[in-house]
């Protein structure tokens, strides 16, 4: 696979309306990517890194300062065939001790991409 993993949180942590207005393009975001993880095929990473520095500079320029987790957001949203998502719904484990059942119980899980990466190449 030749694109870049993007892993995308399904509740939104960022103003993903900021973006719209920074950048003048809005997108109807599904998930934002998490912590800057971002992996994949190293041939779209000077691309990534170009177009990174260019909206971060946009941003300074209109004297916002934007999360880095939104500015690749709105890279994958602007580029979609240079990325395979992994979008999940809760950061807790399914068997998170005290957490309520409608939290954790049929989610997709951020613990969950790393099973899958595990169980495709192991």
């Amino acid at each position: 696979m030749d694109k870049l993993i993007s892993i995308e949180n399904k509740q939104h942590f960022h103003n993903s309306h900021q973006l719209g207005v920074v950048f003048e393009k809005f997108y109807n975001y599904i998930g934002l990517t998490v912590g800057g993880i971002l992996g994949g095929h190293i041939n779209k990473l000077k691309w990534f890194i170009d177009t990174f520095n260019i909206l971060g500079i946009k941003s300074l320029n209109k004297e916002v300062i934007l999360n880095h987790e939104t500015i690749i957001s709105f890279i994958k949203e602007s580029s979609p065939d240079y990325f395979k998502n992994f979008l999940f719904e809760t950061w807790y484990y399914e068997d998170t001790l005290g957490m309520p059942e409608h939290i954790i119980k049929y989610k997709i899980h951020f613990s969950d991409f790393f099973d899958l990466i595990y169980n495709k190449y192991i």
